[in-house]
């Protein structure tokens, strides 16, 4: 259990992945595990295809854009101030409808931050634009890309 109090202040953290900004709130070294809090700034069309999270729930909260969830069953439509919750076991996906979506992701636990950190790297600033990766990325990358996510982190394309 938590006892300490945990204050964080701005870093330079910030990372591209895929073509978008992350930038790392709160790590689950900060929490002992317990979660981990990002910011993503992404364009359309740079989404993860349908998944399922078998150990953390995800918790999306839309600073800027409109993003199209599916969560289970159900469709949710989410714009600025609004939040949406993917329990884990559930599949989802996302699809922003605007050009481009910038939410802060909560995970909990939050080991599953390091897939990100894994597959982005620092950048100094924010880049005046973001797009979307063109194409899919080579069926080698892709292939390490699907079995990280299975193997060590028991994510799973539905």
């Amino acid at each position: 259990m938590l006892t300490e109090q945990l204050v964080t202040n701005p870093q330079n953290g910030l990372r591209s992945y895929q073509g978008g900004i992350l930038d790392v709130i709160v790590s689950p070294e900060q929490t002992k595990g317990e979660l981990a809090i990002f910011k993503m700034t992404t364009a359309s069309g740079s989404e993860p295809p349908r998944h399922v999270h078998t150990r953390e729930d995800e918790t999306f909260h839309v600073i800027e854009g409109t993003v199209r969830f599916q969560i289970g069953e159900e469709i949710i439509v989410a714009g600025p101030g609004q939040t949406v919750f993917a329990p884990r076991n559930i599949p989802h996906k996302f699809n922003i409808q605007s050009k481009r979506a910038s939410m802060l992701t909560i995970l909990t636990p939050g080991d599953f931050i390091n897939y990100f950190l894994d597959w982005s790297h620092p950048i100094d600033e924010e880049p005046a634009t973001i797009q979307a990766p063109q194409g899919p990325p080579p069926a080698e990358l892709l292939a390490q890309w699907v079995e990280l996510l299975n193997n060590r982190y028991a994510v799973y394309f539905v």
